[in-house]
């Protein structure tokens, strides 16, 4: 059970760091930026959104799937204390945070794009 949770954040790890590779690099931001162009992205929209592309989607539904594995993960580092196990819990939860960051960004990006197409934006 650990072993399978382990290689899907490890195939969703190397996912995210390969697309990042091929991606062209950015432009270096700036380290004060001006606040004209800075969009508010309602809470609720973002979420719903959230659910509605099947990459987030499934992004949140790894990172729920992790965090149930930590869960007991973390309950057996207990019976009797292994701090091994318990180490391995941290990771899984560090983990499990770390895809839902992404998926929240994700979120944001996609938003925009959409935003962006409809002509809603003014610049």
């Amino acid at each position: 059970m650990l072993l399978i949770e382990a290689l899907i954040v490890l195939a969703w790890l190397i996912k995210i760091f390969l697309i990042s590779r091929i991606r062209f690099k950015k432009a270096e931001k700036e380290l004060f930026e001006d606040t004209i162009g800075v969009i508010k992205i309602p809470f609720m929209d973002r979420l719903i959104l959230s659910f509605s592309s099947p990459l987030l989607a499934a992004l949140y539904a790894s990172a729920a799937y992790t965090f149930i594995v930590a869960s007991f993960t973390l309950i057996i580092a207990f019976q009797p204390y292994d701090f091994f196990i318990l180490l391995l819990a941290v990771t899984l939860y560090a983990f499990g945070f770390s895809l839902v960051t992404y998926a929240w960004k994700k979120s944001k990006e996609i938003y925009l794009k959409i935003i962006h197409s409809q002509g809603e934006v003014y610049e």
